[in-house]
């Protein structure tokens, strides 16, 4: 068993390698990894005195690793002084220095290439030679990378007998060319008793036009059917084009059916020209003719009825009526109908009117919200107004209370609503910072108030108006 190094079968991944031989210097120590030495580790001492090789990087692959001990047989760990005092660790160090030195070197001369005890051979303990020369005497040892072109057939030279081969025969039997011509010949292994059918001159048994010709004909097909089998148009199958019959044309004008829907479809001599004095009167193709047919019916009075609808859309001419909305309206219609004045009137002798918003959660791009400003245009035409405003949870106005005018509970707080703007056309409606307040609950003497918020609510404004 060695005593100055060991080995380990390293495996994939691994990075420790543990050793038991004492050493004195941490340089001492040295790893070979498939027989190359690393510099990349270090030596570990553990807590329980157990030493290891760490490698810096971990096998890539599984190799063998070799820890072994080298103690610098070229360096003096201790130099003695005259006069000194000889202690005993420095004279241990000493010792076990050049003892470790000559375990190593015996180690090392067991592991060398060296002759066998009595023999005149030498022995390598089953392993290989490594980084040997080719070689130049004829005694010299011959390395593979010299003897493994020697067994290259190219390079070989000379002939060879068919005798040295051992599976000739059954190579030549199994090669493709030879089973072809085998094949070929008889069963008698004579070609010539195929001369009597060869034709004259060609030495082959049958030509490759006649064989050609033989493979066109079809299985059970006979040559002995007669012409008239052969030409009754019976027998035949397939399609025939009708340009390969000769009177086709005289046929269809003569068959009933035709003759009948060509009498549907006529015209008379008088209608036919009439049809020429017309088209000679408008100077028009055929073609522009048919599109006036067809557009005269799309605007024809007779076509249409009910409202003007359709992808080309009719226009009227405007009036100088200005669009809008008109209260107590006075109008001029003309003879057609249409409206060629408005005015707003002057009511009357006095009456009332009113405007509905009906339920909506905006005004123009105003949302309903909290502290929100909204402006709706009521055109009654008067500043004499009542105007009173709704809210609701829903569009259809599901359970709706009435709004209060703007109340204060506390200087920053305010609930309600208030009307900031007034005028023929129009109301400005500001809505509560904090909401709206309501009676929740009706008890004998005062109901529960409740505040809400605006967003995402309703309103309903009504203005009704008085026009003297």
């Amino acid at each position: 068993m060695a005593v100055t190094y060991i080995d380990h079968a390293g495996t994939q991944g691994q990075t420790d390698f543990s050793f038991t031989f004492p050493y004195l210097e941490d340089e001492h120590i040295k790893v070979f990894i498939a027989g190359v030495e690393t510099a990349e580790f270090s030596v570990i001492v553990e807590s329980n005195g157990d030493t290891k090789a760490r490698l810096n990087v971990a096998l890539s692959t599984a190799q063998n690793v070799r820890v072994r001990r080298s103690s610098q047989p070229n360096a003096n760990l201790v130099d003695f002084v005259n006069g000194s005092v000889l202690t005993e660790s420095e004279l241990d160090r000493a010792y076990r220095h050049n003892r470790y030195i000559a375990e190593e070197n015996a180690e090392s001369t067991g592991e060398s290439l060296k002759r066998l005890e009595g023999s005149l051979s030498f022995s390598t303990n089953s392993q290989n030679i490594k980084d040997v020369a080719d070689p130049v005497d004829p005694q010299d040892v011959a390395t593979k990378n010299f003897v493994d072109p020697a067994f290259s057939r190219t390079n070989h030279t000379g002939t060879q007998t068919a005798s040295t081969i051992s599976d000739f025969d059954t190579e030549v039997a199994n090669n493709s060319a030879v089973a072809a011509n085998t094949a070929k010949v008889s069963a008698d292994g004579l070609v010539t008793t195929h001369s009597d059918v060869t034709s004259a001159g060609s030495g082959a048994i049958i030509t490759s036009a006649e064989r050609t010709k033989l493979a066109g004909i079809a299985t059970d097909a006979t040559a002995n059917s007669t012409d008239a089998t052969l030409l009754d148009r019976n027998n035949h199958t397939g399609d025939q084009a009708a340009s390969s019959i000769s009177d086709f044309d005289t046929a269809v004008a003569a068959n009933s059916d035709v003759t009948a829907n060509t009498a549907k479809v006529g015209i008379t001599t008088s209608q036919a020209n009439a049809i020429v004095v017309n088209t000679a009167k408008v100077g028009i193709t055929t073609s522009q003719a048919d599109a006036i047919t067809a557009n005269t019916a799309k605007v024809s009075n007779a076509t249409h009825t009910g409202d003007v609808t359709g992808s080309t859309a009719l226009t009227l001419a405007d009036t100088t009526v200005t669009p809008g909305a008109y209260t107590n309206t006075s109008l001029t219609v003309d003879q057609q109908g249409r409206i060629t004045a408005a005015s707003n009137g002057a009511g009357g002798g006095g009456g009332l009117s009113k405007y509905s918003s009906g339920w909506v959660n905006q005004s123009g791009v105003t949302t309903v919200n909290n502290a929100a400003s909204l402006t709706f245009n009521h055109n009654l035409g008067t500043t004499d107004l009542i105007v009173r405003t709704y809210v609701s949870a829903s569009s259809t106005g599901t359970n709706p209370r009435e709004l209060g005018s703007l109340e204060v509970s506390d200087p920053s707080t305010y609930y309600g609503y208030g009307v900031t703007g007034l005028t023929n056309a129009t109301v400005n409606i500001q809505l509560g910072q904090n909401g709206y307040q309501y009676i929740s609950t009706v008890p004998s003497v005062i109901g529960t108030i409740t505040a809400d918020t605006f967003s995402s609510k309703y309103i309903k404004v009504v203005v009704i108006g008085y026009n003297r």
